[in-house]
């Protein structure tokens, strides 16, 4: 009837045991793993927050390069229409002087749109690379701030060094 019925002193002594083990457990392992919790959980927000500031800042990229394409658009139509105006205006002055003015007008201005063109284009070419290397740097901090990425780096390094010889 003993172990239906057990005595106050093991009620005692189980109580006074648990309540260690969990202060003990509160102390030394709860706090540290709550912890934990809490920076991977701050780590993985900054790290969404990151990612969706990337994006927006690609599609401002995109609508600035729509926009730079639209004025270098509307820019060609305006250098067209002034060679015409002025292919017009000359043409009324003399038919082989117009000619002559009217074509060289017209390859200066192909050319000026050519380089203007050719600048946008580098323009742009350097604002993608620098956003490029951007994105590049923030993706090898996060891989490499981590000893075992650093490792792996290392390892896949001498490899590709080792099958080139």
């Amino acid at each position: 009837m003993d172990l239906i019925t057990p005595g106050f002193g093991i009620i005692f002594w189980q109580t006074v045991t648990l309540l260690v083990v969990i202060f003990v457990l509160g102390k030394f392992a709860w706090k540290p793993i709550l912890h934990l919790l809490s920076e991977r959980e701050h780590h993985i927000a900054k790290s969404l927050q990151d990612a969706e500031e990337a994006k927006d800042m690609v599609a401002r990229m995109k609508e600035e390069h729509k926009q730079m394409l639209d004025r270098i658009a509307e820019e060609e139509k305006t250098i067209v229409l002034e060679a015409i105006n002025s292919k017009n205006a000359i043409i009324e002055s003399a038919v082989k002087e117009a000619k002559q003015v009217s074509e060289r007008m017209l390859k200066q201005a192909q050319e000026l749109i050519a380089r203007e063109k050719a600048l946008a284009f580098d323009q742009l070419k350097q604002d993608v690379a620098h956003l490029s290397i951007q994105v590049a740097e923030k993706l090898l901090r996060q891989e490499l701030s981590t000893q075992a990425g650093q490792e792996a780096l290392v390892k896949k390094l001498v490899e590709e060094t080792n099958c080139r010889c």
